[in-house]
């Protein structure tokens, strides 16, 4: 017999909970007081806030430790969900003779909300014990092997983790993970080393994660693909072994796509299998997939738009100057990468057409980010500009004591840019004024990533760091050796970054003990 878990908005609770909810009226102040502390858990982790049982499963190979109740019945959003005063219990009778305290739940697409309800001592005992009966005896047989699937009558949901697909982790370059809600500056001072990966030979690219998988493309020539919690080597792919691989991979829809010394590849996400490859020179640009079409340029200045699907050709343009190494970003049909020979594009993404340029002083390696109709870039002339989306008209520059190849990191207000003058710079993002500065002690051609509060940086001191995202404070730090140009990505509670060893690099992972 199916059981509905559901019960109909604005009905009340089952009357064997009235003496339950009575009991808790003494403690109800105390209880609001630690659900606002303890309202939002990530998928990955979840704190112990007043007495709540929680329940080990699986997703995609990764334990997860999620609650047994879930979220408030009949909230539309989940900033109402977090204001609800408290979660009713109902009955469910999972199994034959089982009786169950639950909450009804709804699902948030990439997190879950919920709230602590404090009970008696007695209650407590009771509603434990029947937990336990529960998980031992229903559970299992509803976990699946690619998320968290609980089945009752007409009631499912699945447990889905984020992911980090490109260079700049979105379209915009933005370079800010909005989903991370494990690390903090609260506990982002404990990270350990869970994981590293040796690489024959030095990682200038950044790692990509996506279901459980974090891509890596070294200079090795050897394309991997490991298991993101664990490290395990889940499956190789060599184009040809004597091209090094500088480009940062992006992936989409399933399909994984990078560039080489010859060719820009599509394999399989899940598998390496190789879909296709189509001819080119030298490709360090780190692809951006945007409506099923790849934007990629390559060293002798042109720049590609292929069909996701197939590899077939749709358009090119041709830069003068040769070089381009920069992440193109693709906001509102405009494409827009810089070259080195010192130049700010902007193109049709549909046609190619060219719409503005913007001539900087030097060359430009730094990738645009374009957020609020701003484009943001670096340029090897020491400088940090501003420029108008639209028209390419500068806002504002920013000048450093070096070279700026760091790519920028956009969240709200302020970026975040670094210079091999050694420092990290926060940078009011409308007028380009100076917030704070943090010295490295390496210079900095890794580029900032921003998550929950937290901005992360490599340095070539050979150092990762955590730093306050609003006052530039250092709250954690991990020597891994020399670090170039790979940029740190921070996804489910985890931050990666390749390091160079020239005859042999690594890649790192870290996450909370």
């Amino acid at each position: 017999m199916g059981v509905d878990l559901g019960r109909k908005e604005g009905s009340d609770p089952p009357p064997f909970l009235d003496k339950m909810n009575k009991e808790s009226q003494d403690t109800k102040q105390h209880d609001e007081e630690k659900s606002k502390e303890c309202a939002w858990y990530n998928l990955m982790k979840v704190q112990t806030c007043n007495i709540v049982m929680y329940v080990p499963v699986q997703v995609h190979e990764r334990e997860l430790v999620l609650p047994l109740h879930a979220l408030p019945w009949g909230k539309s959003n989940a900033s109402e969900a977090i204001s609800s005063e408290r979660i009713w219990g109902i009955m469910g009778l999972l199994c034959p003779g089982v009786a169950s305290l639950l909450s009804s739940f709804r699902l948030k697409k990439r997190g879950i909300c919920m709230q602590v309800v404090s009970f008696s001592s007695k209650s407590r005992r009771l509603g434990l014990l029947v937990l336990v009966l529960l998980i031992g005896t229903c559970l299992s047989s509803t976990v699946g092997a690619h998320g968290v699937s609980v089945k009752a009558a007409r009631t499912s949901f699945q447990v889905r983790q984020a992911n980090w697909p490109s260079f700049g982790f979105d379209a915009r370059n933005s370079r800010f993970n909005p989903s991370e809600h494990m690390l903090s500056t609260s506990n982002v001072s404990s990270p350990t080393e869970a994981w590293s990966f040796p690489v024959d030979n030095y990682v200038e690219s950044s790692q990509v994660v996506v279901s459980g998988v974090v891509y890596i493309d070294s200079s090795s020539g050897i394309f991997l693909a490991l298991n993101a919690v664990t490290g395990k080597h889940l499956w190789s792919f060599v184009g040809n072994p004597r091209s090094p691989t500088y480009s940062t991979p992006a992936v989409a829809n399933g399909v994984v796509y990078f560039g080489d010394d010859y060719h820009v590849y599509a394999l399989n996400a899940a598998t390496g299998k190789h879909l296709w490859s189509v001819k080119a020179n030298l490709v360090s640009t780190p692809p951006t997939v945007v409506n099923g079409v790849v934007y990629i340029g390559d060293t002798i200045g042109n720049f590609y738009a292929l069909n996701a699907a197939t590899g077939k050709h749709l358009w090119t343009f041709h830069t003068p100057g040769g070089w381009i190494g920069s992440a193109p970003a693709v906001v509102n049909a405009v494409v827009y990468f810089g070259d080195q020979d010192f130049n700010v594009y902007a193109l049709n993404a549909a046609t190619g057409k060219h719409l503005w340029t913007f001539h900087t002083g030097y060359a430009i390696l730094s990738s645009p980010a374009v957020v609020g109709g701003v484009v943001y870039i670096g340029s090897g002339d020491d400088n940090m500009y501003a420029l108008n989306a639209s028209t390419g008209k500068q806002l504002w520059r920013f000048t450093t004591r070096n070279y700026v190849i760091s790519s920028p990191a956009v969240v709200g207000d302020v970026v975040y840019i670094g210079s091999d003058d050694d420092n990290l710079y926060a940078l009011n993002a409308t007028t380009g004024a100076e917030l704070w500065t943090f010295h490295t002690g390496g210079i900095v051609d890794s580029s900032p990533a921003a998550a929950n509060g937290v901005v992360y940086i490599g340095s070539g001191s050979g150092n990762l760091y955590a730093l306050d995202a609003s006052s530039g404070k250092q709250l954690w730090s991990f020597h891994t050796g020399v670090i170039g140009s790979s940029s740190p990505t921070v996804v489910n509670g985890m931050v990666y970054i390749g390091t160079d060893g020239w005859t042999q690099g690594k890649v790192y992972a870290f996450h909370l003990p």
